[in-house]
């Protein structure tokens, strides 16, 4: 069946079974579109569940066929913007001006990791998928709206690894976990964490491909997800783990091999939620505290992507830089010392991140030169 993403206006599309499109032409109405009133019902409940699972004061409304709107060419049409969380209602498809968020700020975004999405380093993504505030689905267990879709393919190097911020983290974190590659440029032998989308239902899913200002907030088939293998042997293929370049894993010859590209779905608690219940000390409350005070300036640079006419003064950006590298050189001195329980690694790991990003998205949107290689 074909589904069309359609905002403001209907036009007519050639309909294709079993193909998806995804259409666009501005933000504030949008609306799905199949031969199948049956599949727009289904796609419409899984949207709503979505919304439900990153607001849990949303109320599902009831979804029926009734809502389906019969077009001249035999066609669907049924809105769904009052059932799309924030961000994809107000963002989806718009021009972005500046560099910034990337596929997995905008991913973890919904798990209120931050206020508006951001740029994430993939290590800081490995670390919260492998940690208690995110399982990976068992064998045969069912994705749900609001999960999410890892995709690993082989690493390739194009010269010797510069230092950066996530780097910087699983070293002090890690260390000696990862190893060197045997060669400076060529594949590795070894798996690179491509890419994080949110999943939906079985057609769709949402996300943004890289940090670059081209690359937008979008819906997308769920086959043509950044890196997600066309075999289905390997899509979310949950016995399946990536081998990694690190000192328990031989090289692998991955090019054109079985599942050399593979996807794997996680499922992630709300950061709020999650740290609302396990965070118990004096200690831990007002660190959780000076996270959300970083959360606010970093909110603050998400204008520089959106709003062409955004700017910040020079010294609103001195005070942002003062606080960021600061509690970055806190969190990790404290990181390295590895004195503290699971809850509060993770929060120093949050604050860590929380703060580079602040001076990151500076640096993508081009208003101090950048100081690392990502």
């Amino acid at each position: 069946m074909k589904i069309l993403f359609l905002v403001n206006i209907l036009l007519s599309f050639p309909v294709y079974s079993q193909a998806i499109n995804i259409e666009e032409s501005s933000v504030s109405n949008l609306v799905l579109n199949s031969t199948s009133c049956k599949k727009l019902v289904q796609q419409h409940q899984a949207i709503c569940q979505w919304k439900n699972n990153t607001n849990k004061n949303f109320k599902i409304p009831k979804i029926t066929e009734s809502l389906c709107n019969k077009k001249l060419n035999n066609s669907y049409e049924m809105k769904i913007s009052h059932c799309l969380p924030r961000i994809a209602n107000n963002y989806h498809q718009q021009e972005l001006f500046q560099d910034g968020a990337n596929c997995w700020g905008t991913a973890m975004n919904f798990k209120a990791l931050s206020l508006k999405p951001r740029f994430m380093w993939s290590q800081e993504m490995r670390y919260w998928i492998d940690s208690p505030i995110c399982r990976k689905l068992n064998v045969d267990e069912k994705k749900l709206p609001g999960d999410l879709i890892n995709t690993y393919g082989p690493e390739r190097l194009f010269g010797d690894e510069k230092q950066n911020k996530g780097k910087l983290f699983w070293q002090s974190l890690y260390p000696d976990r990862e190893i060197k590659p045997r060669y400076s440029e060529g594949y590795t032998g070894y798996h690179h964490f491509l890419h994080s989308e949110t999943f939906i239902s079985d057609e769709l899913s949402f996300g943004k491909n890289s940090p670059s200002y081209e690359a937008r907030f979008k819906f997308r088939h769920l086959n043509r997800v950044y890196g997600r293998s066309q075999d289905k042997r390997c899509q979310e293929n949950q016995s399946l783990v990536p081998n990694f370049r690190e000192k328990q894993n031989k090289p692998k010859m991955l090019v054109g091999s079985i599942c050399g590209y593979l996807s794997l779905a996680y499922r992630c608690e709300n950061f709020k939620g999650y740290f609302s219940k396990k965070i118990i000390t004096k200690k831990d409350k007002d660190l959780w505290n000076s996270i959300q005070k970083l959360k606010i300036f970093q909110a603050e640079l998400f204008e520089l992507m959106i709003n062409k006419k955004a700017s910040i003064s020079s010294a609103r950006m001195d005070e942002m830089l003062s606080l960021s590298d600061q509690a970055v050189s806190e969190s990790l001195s404290k990181l390295k010392q590895k004195k503290y329980n699971k809850i509060t690694e993770m929060l120093y790991t949050l604050k860590y991140f929380t703060a580079a990003a602040i001076r990151k998205s500076l640096e993508l949107a081009a208003m101090i030169p950048s100081s690392e290689n990502i």
